[in-house]
Parts: C-alpha cells; sequence; structure tokens
C-alpha cells in the first residue's frame, strides 16, 4: 500500500502534501488527469494544416525544436561588452575560483527537492539525503576530486609548453536529447544552443543575457538617443524595468528614439541569439501621441497596439477606479487551479491544504514588493476599522470594536454568564428606537454603561456599518493610515505585549501541536465554533430543532457537546484528563485550548489528548447520524491511546517538515 501511494505520489506530481491519510485514489485521478489533458491529438503546420497521424506529428515536432535548439552563431559581441561595465571586484572573483568544500557538496544535496531529477543511475536525491551519514564521506571526496581534480588538470595542461610529451583531454558528451510524445520517445535532437531544463546555470545566463541589454539602453540614454520616461517634474528618468522574463522598456513615441530602440534590439539579438517575438510585443502610447506617429511605430516594431499592458510581474500594470474588476483576475485564475481537481477524494484538511498551496503557487513563494504591501496592509486596515451603530444586529457586544473609545473601542466590562456572541442589537429597544437603561446599568461597570448611554440611537435603525476609527468623518485615508501604521510600528518595537499578540500566538501555537493536520484543523474550527453542530445549522435554516441526540435533553452547541453531555462526560472521566476550573463557566471551545496551550506549565500531552479525544467524539458523533454504531468513554479513549502512540512512534522516526503555506488564524 505504501509503495502504491508513493507511485501515485510521483506521477501526479504533486509536491504540496507533506503527510497524512493515503490518497492512493487522489493521486491516480489526479495523474490520470494529467494525462488527459497533456496528450496531443494533433499540431497545425506552417501552412495551417491540422497534422493527427504520429509521424507527421513527430516529424513537426523535430522540425520546430531542431530549430529552436540550433545556434544561430553569434559572433558580433563587441559593442554589447564594451557597454557592460565590470561587475565582479577582485575579491569577489577569488572567492569565485577557490575550491569547493565538502559544506559546498552538503549543502547542494540538501538543497534538492526529494524526489525529482533522478542521476543516470535512477537514483533520485532522496537516497543520498536518507543515507548521507553512511555514504556522505564517500560522495564528497568523490565529486571533490572531480570538481577541484578536473579543474587543476585542464589548468596544468593549458599552461603546459615544454617535454617531449604532450597532454591530451578527452571530453565524452553523453548525448540523451529526445522528446517525448504522448509519453512515447520520438526521435532525436543535439541541441547547439540552450541547456537543460531546471539546470542551476540557466538563471545566471539569463541574468547575464539581460545585463547586456540593459547595459545597451542605459548607454543609448548616457548618449542621449533614448529618453526615457519620468513620472514627475525633477523625478528620476525610468529607461527600463526587467525582472526575470518580464521586461518594459520606456522612452519617448519619437520615430528617432524608436530607431535607436530598434538599433538595440538588433545589436542583442546578433550577440545573444535571442529573437524578439513580436507577435507577443505589445506597444502603449500616451493619449497625446498622434496617430500617424503610433501607426509608424506599430509599423516598424511589427507589434500590437494596446490600451495597456496587461501584467507587469503578475499585476495588472494600470489600475483604474474599479479596483474590484481589476483584481478579479487572482479569483479568477484561483478558481480555474481548483476547477478542475478531484476536490471530492479530499477531506477537508486534504481541501484546506490544497487551497493554500494553489493560492500561494498562484501569488508565488517569493511575492513581489506589490504583494508584499497588499498582505502588510491587511492588519493595519483591521486595526483601524471599527462600527458605526445602526440597529446593532451585526455588531457583538464583547469581542468587536464599536464604542467610543480611542484607546480599544471595545468593551472591557467581564462578560459573566452572557453568552459570547450576544448582540448589541439586544440592547437596543427597538420599538422607541433607544437604550435599554436597566440592562446597561446590570451589565456593565459604570463608566462604560455611561458611554454606551450617550451613544446616540437612529430612529430610522439603519444597518451597521464599518468606518474608519481614525477620521472624523469615517472615511479612510492615506494620512490616517500612515499615523496607524507609525503607531503600530511603536506598539511592536516597545516589547509591550497586547491581546493581538496574545492572540497571534494561540493561534499560531494551535497550528504547532504534535498531533496530524486534520485534527489540528479540526481543532482550528472547533475554536472558531464553525462545526456543523445541531445549533448552528439552526441558525442556518438547515434545521428545525437542536435538541441533543446523545442526551435528548439539551441542545447540542459546543460546550454541551464536548463537555456537558452525559456521553462527553463518560469520555473525559475515563481519561483522567485534570481540567483547569473554568470548566462550569466556559463559554466556548477556545477557552479551554486557551487555558491548556497558553500556560506554560502544562504538558503539550494532555492538551494532544483532550484534542483528540474531542476528534474522535466528534467522528463518532457523525458515524452514529450516518447509520453507524454508537462506541462508549471507554472504547473511545483506547482507540485514542493507541492512535496518539502510533503517530508519536512514527513521528520520531520519520519527522516531517512544517508545510511552508501560511495558515488561516482568524
Amino acid at each position: 500500500m505504501d509503495k502504491e501511494d508513493d507511485m501515485w505520489r510521483q506521477r501526479s506530481r504533486i509536491s504540496w502534501l507533506q503527510s497524512g491519510d493515503r490518497n492512493t485514489r487522489y493521486f491516480h485521478e489526479k495523474a490520470s488527469t494529467r494525462y488527459k489533458k497533456n496528450f496531443i491529438e494533433g499540431l497545425l503546420d506552417e501552412n495551417g494544416r491540422w497534422l493527427e497521424r504520429d509521424e507527421h506529428v513527430e516529424e513537426l515536432m523535430l522540425q520546430y525544436y531542431g530549430r529552436l535548439f540550433t545556434s544561430s552563431g553569434p559572433t558580433d559581441f563587441e559593442e554589447i561588452l564594451d557597454a557592460v561595465q565590470h561587475k565582479v571586484t577582485p575579491r569577489m572573483n577569488q572567492i569565485l575560483v577557490r575550491e569547493f568544500i565538502e559544506v559546498e557538496v552538503k549543502n547542494a544535496i540538501k538543497q534538492m527537492y526529494p524526489l525529482k531529477s533522478p542521476g543516470p543511475d535512477g537514483i533520485p536525491p532522496l537516497f543520498y539525503q536518507h543515507f548521507w551519514p553512511k555514504i556522505g564521506a564517500v560522495v564528497t571526496s568523490t565529486v571533490l576530486a572531480f570538481l577541484n581534480s578536473a579543474y587543476e588538470m585542464m589548468h596544468h595542461i593549458s599552461q603546459k609548453k615544454s617535454g617531449r610529451m604532450g597532454d591530451l583531454a578527452l571530453k565524452l558528451d553523453m548525448s540523451k536529447a529526445y522528446d517525448r510524445i504522448n509519453g512515447k520517445p520520438k526521435g532525436h535532437i543535439i541541441p547547439s544552443r540552450g541547456i537543460r531544463q531546471g539546470d542551476p546555470l540557466s538563471p545566471y545566463l539569463f541574468l547575464l543575457c539581460a545585463e547586456g541589454l540593459s547595459a545597451l539602453i542605459k548607454k543609448e540614454v548616457e548618449n542621449g538617443r533614448l529618453g526615457g520616461v519620468a513620472v514627475c517634474r525633477r523625478g528620476p528618468i525610468i529607461s527600463h524595468l526587467f525582472f526575470a522574463d518580464d521586461s518594459l522598456i520606456f522612452c519617448k513615441a519619437s520615430l528617432e528614439e524608436c530607431d535607436a530602440l530598434q538599433r538595440v534590439l538588433r545589436v542583442y539579438e546578433c550577440a545573444s541569439g535571442q529573437q524578439l517575438n513580436r507577435t507577443k510585443t505589445s506597444l502603449f502610447f500616451s493619449s497625446n501621441t498622434p496617430m500617424d506617429i503610433q501607426e509608424i511605430i506599430k509599423e516598424r516594431f511589427g507589434a500590437q497596439v494596446i490600451k495597456h499592458h496587461e501584467k507587469y510581474l503578475g499585476l495588472l500594470s494600470l489600475v483604474g477606479r474599479n479596483k474590484k474588476n481589476t483584481f478579479n483576475s487572482i479569483k479568477d485564475k484561483l478558481r480555474k487551479k481548483l476547477a478542475g481537481w478531484k476536490e471530492k477524494l479530499l477531506s477537508k484538511a486534504g481541501k484546506e491544504v490544497l487551497i493554500k498551496a494553489v493560492a500561494q503557487a498562484v501569488l508565488g513563494n517569493n511575492p513581489s514588493f506589490t504583494w508584499r504591501s497588499i498582505m502588510f496592509a491587511q492588519p493595519l486596515v483591521k486595526n483601524g476599522l471599527r462600527w458605526r451603530l445602526g440597529n446593532g444586529e451585526s455588531i457583538r457586544i464583547w469581542g468587536d470594536k464599536w464604542l467610543p473609545k480611542p484607546s480599544t473601542f471595545m468593551v472591557s466590562s467581564p462578560r459573566l454568564f452572557m453568552p459570547h456572541d450576544m448582540k448589541v442589537g439586544e440592547l437596543i429597544n427597538k420599538e422607541e428606537a433607544s437604550w435599554k437603561a436597566d440592562a446597561i446599568d446590570a451589565l456593565f461597570m459604570p463608566h462604560e454603561a455611561e458611554v454606551i448611554k450617550a451613544i446616540t440611537i437612529s430612529s430610522h435603525l439603519p444597518e451597521d456599518k464599518l468606518i474608519w476609527a481614525w477620521s472624523n468623518n469615517g472615511v479612510f485615508s492615506m494620512k490616517n493610515a500612515y499615523w496607524v501604521a507609525c503607531q503600530m510600528s511603536i506598539v511592536d518595537f516597545s516589547g509591550s505585549s497586547s491581546d493581538g499578540s496574545q492572540e497571534r500566538s494561540f493561534w499560531k501555537r494551535l497550528w504547532q501541536i504534535n498531533v496530524p493536520h486534520k485534527i489540528r484543523h479540526f481543532a482550528w474550527r472547533a475554536c472558531r465554533d464553525i462545526l456543523p453542530l445541531k445549533t448552528n445549522l439552526v441558525k442556518r435554516n438547515v434545521l428545525q430543532v437542536a435538541t441533543c441526540d446523545g442526551c435528548n435533553v439539551e441542545e447540542e452547541d459546543l460546550i454541551h457537546f464536548f463537555w456537558k453531555c452525559s456521553r462527553a462526560k463518560e469520555l473525559w472521566s475515563s481519561s483522567k484528563l485534570v481540567f483547569p476550573n473554568i470548566i462550569d463557566r466556559l463559554s466556548s471551545f477556545k477557552e479551554m485550548v486557551w487555558c491548556l496551550l497558553m500556560d506554560e506549565k502544562s504538558s503539550p500531552e494532555n492538551l494532544e489528548l483532550l484534542l483528540t479525544c474531542a476528534w474522535v467524539l466528534w467522528g463518532n458523533r457523525n458515524e452514529v447520524r450516518c447509520g453507524g454504531k454508537r462506541k462508549d468513554g471507554r472504547m473511545l479513549l483506547h482507540w485514542v491511546t493507541q492512535y496518539l502512540e502510533e503517530y508519536r512512534s512514527v513521528m520520531v522516526l520519520s519527522p516531517v517538515t512544517n508545510t511552508s503555506v501560511s495558515h488561516v488564524q482568524r
């Protein structure tokens, strides 16, 4: 079963799954779907003819890739090399040419993805990583002997100028260039330019070429043949922006600068062997450019004129007034990525990891400055928002910002016996559009009661509204936002703790508990009170009655089901767990987890046992609702104990690296 699971894991080419239940069926479906998607039915040739027969498709692909990987034989390098300034200092060069050392070999092996790029012997990097303590010394000495000795020998041969007998170095190249069509080897190609996909030299060669083009453009700017563009008076002149394969060049929309730019591109093409893809090149003109000039430049470049460049670094290069439509493409891209996947074959925890992995892939593991700015702004905006009271139906009394108190905007009076999700609307007399003064005086501390009763209630009782707390009119402004950001920085650097930092610490610790990911996911849902318990289903009009099936006495909410129901008490009694002295006044699942998780004296094993017991209790409840057998507390505890022992023993033998996908916290 393990072998089959590993096989389909590799065939599906999914790297986001680190651990969890067997997913053989999912991997099988994913691999099958991928094969169908990549299957080539036919191709169009240069004359527009549709070819379907295997031999015709093979011939067309060999011709195309033969031309693509055949060197154009560039020879004119002088001008582009003259434009490139020296960047490598003698100190840098000394580091680059020094001998390889043992640490570099070990680091290179560790950085390889375990199941990719197997060597000629078919052994992937996983083999060397796993058995490194045994074979590391041999591998290191062999690699260092080859790397260092090879360069020493070539240097020796090149420097040898005397002696009766000359030396010879014969380099053997085992050509493995071939292509596959629908999974089958077809034809034979020997590239004379380009390097193997995934070769670590690839980004460096690309950067060298891009540096040459950049140097040519800078030279033309210095000589006054290209002007560049400044976004404001006395602002810096920008002539080009390069990032990986995203390139933007800016100049004046004149025929003279058009000719200068074309010459730069010709020199670059001749020196690098790269060719400008004119069909995908686009031009964008400012609105004050005459149409006749636009047409001439368009014809010279053979490119299309567009209203705005679609994307640069993954975002639209121009953002209009309708911000929602501007960024809809991101949601659409994420939706399309997830649409074809067999989500029904995964559990909720599996779906969670899947969605986060896809979202991170869409945004990138190394986000641009724009994306980092967007992510940074989220806590800033949350910190600056508060509620403007209308009818009070959307505002929680405890936990939401709604009081006109600039310190926290939140209620500080203890909640006592009141439900945690009680709304402000319950304090309002709707018929008279006034406060229930007696109830407010009974629930809140005197100074806070006076603040609440001083809030004006509109006779129309409009909907509650989120506003920007730090402006007089409730409207967001950059000036206020900058001030809030500065205040947040002061708090962060002062070293003082706050409710926000405690909250972040809680969620971070929750996702690090040493239990399977599906149990951590369950705990997160329970702490957020989003489990489909009967009370929650009644709120959503899914059920009409919320009576607990276990005892048929009280309503099935979080507190009753996990702590006060007779079935839950039976399990906890068998577990011998010692709970904090808050069990009788618990208002949420999160409170219990908080007490055990944030208390440094509390044993981690107790929390692991508690969460696993709660997860099993919830699972058996769902089994019974689907016609399964009800299990008593001792039976459930026995299963939990055995399950945790097996999990801990496996984690000791083969620890799993935490996934890099960020967890949703609040």
